[in-house]
Parts: C-alpha cells; structure tokens; sequence
C-alpha cells in the first residue's frame, strides 16, 4: 500500500491491540536498558515486604509497548512527538496485558493523530492510560 493511501484509510475510531506476557526476561532487559534497579522490580520478597503479591513491572516497560502500537497504525510512515502516561495500577510479573490504541483525533492540515493510549492488566483494569500525538511521515 502507498503512502498516500495508508494515510486516506485511517480513520476516527480505528483500533489496534495486542497482548504482551510480562515476564522476568523482558523485566531484567529493561534494567539492563534503563539501569533501573529498584529492588521493587527485581527482589520478590521486597515486593511482598512492600504489599506486593510479586514483583512489579516497570511503567515504563509497559509504556514502551506504546510504540510497537504506534507503528501498527502507521507501519514506518510515524514520528512520534509525545506521550502523556497516567500509571494506574501495578502490572506484576506473570501477567498478560492487552495494549490498546484508537485514534481520536486526525488532524489532516498537519497530517496528526492522536491516539488514545490503554494498557489493560489481567483483571480488566486500566494499568496505564495515556495520549499520543504522532505524525504521519
């Protein structure tokens, strides 16, 4: 598909999501990554000590599903220019969560979306809600 038509075929309304297993491997990378090592992401017995049932997953692991998402939108024709977060609910190790995206916004004078941004943790609970504004390349 074209360019041109990729961006005529989006549409107010249009979603995207995909699940995401949230596991030791992926939470150790993002340390390595981040140098994030809050004992609350890698100590379980801290994360119980804490009032955790396990380890909690950083937020802005989750978050960086958000540009995965992104690009399932617009599959290499994006540049995203920012990202409001709201963390709110811990996503522990071992959960799968569905990462959402729908576009809010379309903004042809300037070739902008706004895309409405959700992380759904097992229970049905919104974990992180967010906006993204990108534009289209």
């Amino acid at each position: 598909m074209s360019a041109d038509n990729l961006w005529q075929k989006i549409k107010i309304g249009d979603t995207v999501s995909f699940e995401v297993e949230i596991n030791q491997n992926k939470v150790k990378d993002f340390v390595s990554l981040s140098g994030d090592t809050n004992l609350l992401h890698l100590n379980h017995e801290f994360a119980v000590k804490k009032g955790f049932s396990d380890q909690v997953a950083q937020g802005m692991l989750l978050a960086s599903y958000f540009s995965r998402l992104v690009n399932e939108f617009l599959p290499d024709h994006n540049l995203y220019l920012s990202q409001s977060l709201n963390f709110k609910k811990p996503v522990l190790i071992a959960e799968t969560v569905i990462v959402k995206g729908k576009i809010i916004n379309k903004i042809e004078s300037t070739q902008m979306l706004e895309i409405e941004t959700t992380i759904i943790n097992q229970h049905n609970e919104e974990a992180v809600k967010g906006l993204a504004k990108v534009k289209y390349i």
